[in-house]
């Protein structure tokens, strides 16, 4: 095979593989004889990756839960970087995952091959100034997806291109509110309450339970709630279920559908991360939910510069959606939060009307086109990794 067809890509994560499965089809629309390889998840599997390990062997957060799992990924960043070194990559793509795909760029630089970052790590929201540096060096391209982000690394030195947010093509519920209402068996008179307790192994053992137990809080007060659980394709059903088994209260567990969850639901209780941006989306109002092991959560603290967590309330730059972080989180606090939005329908409405504007701060459609034609820009271009991230 020539050189020039064949491009690695890694996602460490249940977005990045989202993300990066779009990525791929967008590249074989226009340059179709492409072949990929590397790592990732079930979504970029279906796009016709050929993966060398899957996500859940490097799915999880922080540093504390990082730990356990420090040998099985030393050896995948082994393997990675023998492969980049062997394998004649023509460029390589690294999706988000910062804390090992900055190092596996430098390595592809070092190799010959252009390594493009696409969605770096979130820059404004932590003190970590260091790290758009580190950035610059070790990539060819850096693509960005929200328009602030362009000035963070210009005032490094470096730059970056804005290709706008591509959860904008994405977060599209296959089935309307009545269909999902069927499909999940759901009684269109009483209010549905979505749980999307997190795409990894911690985030459930930590957030789970006291998600349910706020459930059954609720029911107790308001017999009225449904109940609908979001269930990630990185997270094992029975881990899940296993959960369930502990708390007498019944909740319907749907995989592989987020978007219909989210868009049948009237109120939903999230775990931080991606899927606050998506909910902000589909604008429906949420409680978000943060929690950690407490030296994850103390580093975190420290690092955090933005004062909120939810990305909704950083796009906002005020706290549109409630937020409750580690000993914050519990049940009574989530339940009464809940409650408040089901029988207030002004203060209701009023949480709606501020996730209107959301949208209009991430750009336009068309993300991974656009990502897609800076990359095969540089493909063409046949640079061998000569930090085009930096400025002369």
């Amino acid at each position: 095979m020539e050189r020039s067809g064949k491009i690695f890509i890694m996602a460490g994560e249940a977005s990045g593989d989202l993300h990066g499965a779009n990525l791929v089809r967008a590249l074989r629309q226009q340059k179709p004889h492409l072949e990929f390889y590397g790592v990732g998840g079930p979504r970029m599997r279906e796009a016709g990756v050929t993966t060398y390990f899957n996500i859940t062997d490097l799915n999880t957060a922080g540093f504390v839960e990082v730990f356990g799992k420090l040998p099985s990924l030393y050896r995948i960043y082994r393997d990675i970087q023998k492969r980049l070194r062997e394998e004649h990559f023509a460029l390589a793509i690294f999706i988000d995952y910062p804390g090992l795909n900055i190092r596996l760029g430098k390595k592809a630089r070092k190799e010959g091959v252009p390594p493009v970052y696409y969605i770096g790590p979130q820059l404004w929201a932590g003190r970590t100034p260091w790290r758009a540096r580190r950035i610059i060096r070790a990539f060819a391209r850096v693509l960005v997806i929200f328009p602030f982000e362009v000035s963070l690394y210009e005032r490094k030195g470096g730059r970056a291109e804005f290709v706008g947010h591509p959860l904008l093509d994405l977060v599209r519920p296959s089935l309307s509110r009545e269909e999902a209402m069927t499909a999940f068996a759901l009684d269109e008179d009483r209010p549905i309450i979505g749980l999307l307790p997190g795409s990894r192994k911690s985030e459930i053992e930590l957030l789970l339970p006291p998600i349910l137990q706020s459930a059954q809080l609720i029911q107790r007060q308001d017999p009225r709630p449904q109940f609908l659980l979001a269930l990630a394709g990185t997270v094992e059903r029975h881990q899940v279920e296993d959960l369930l088994a502990q708390y007498p209260i019944e909740v319907k567990v749907v995989a592989g559908r987020p978007y219909d969850v989210m868009n049948v639901a009237d109120f939903l209780i999230v775990a931080s991360g991606t899927a606050t941006l998506e909910a902000g989306l589909l604008e429906k109002p949420m409680v978000i939910l943060y929690k950690f092991h407490f030296l994850t959560w103390l580093a975190a603290r420290l690092m955090q510069k933005a004062p909120y967590l939810g990305l909704v309330n950083d796009l906002a730059g005020r706290e549109i959606m409630p937020e409750l972080q580690q000993y914050q989180v519990k049940p009574q606090r989530i339940a009464k939060i809940v409650l408040q939005a089901l029988r207030d329908p002004e203060a209701y409405s009023a949480m709606q009307e501020s996730l209107r504007s959301i949208r209009s701060l991430l750009g336009t459609e068309g993300a991974a086109q656009r990502a897609a034609h800076s990359i095969l820009q540089l493909l063409e271009a046949g640079v061998r990794g000569q930090g085009l991230g930096i400025r002369d």
